[in-house]
């Protein structure tokens, strides 16, 4: 459909607004519909950027009343084939900032 109406470039600026905000706004299971290869390889430094600044606000004490975790772990999934240091990395600050179970097992 994004071709059909050619909106593929709308379609990874409203994707890249909402990752911007991920670390501060309830996304949840939907932010899986965010992950389209397309967006997840033009929106890498978004990406990595929020999973960065979310683990800090865990790790700070500072947990939303929705689950950051999960949210975070779907990221760092997204970009573990481009970038496999950098999620495995990520998926051990993330499990050292004790997220809820939910988000662990979300991990690959």
């Amino acid at each position: 459909m994004v071709d059909e109406r050619g909106t593929a470039v709308e379609r990874i600026e409203a994707a890249r607004a909402l990752i911007r905000i991920a670390d501060r706004v309830r996304l949840a299971r939907s932010a899986n519909d965010l992950l389209y290869p397309e967006i997840v390889s033009v929106c890498q430094g978004e990406l990595s950027a929020v999973v960065d600044r979310g683990v800090a606000r865990l790790v700070a004490g500072d947990h939303p009343e929705f689950d950051l975790g999960v949210q975070l772990a779907l990221f760092i999934n997204a970009l573990a084939p481009s970038e496999p240091e950098w999620a495995g990395d990520a998926g051990h600050r993330l499990a050292a900032a004790h997220p809820v179970d939910r988000a662990l097992r979300e991990l690959v």
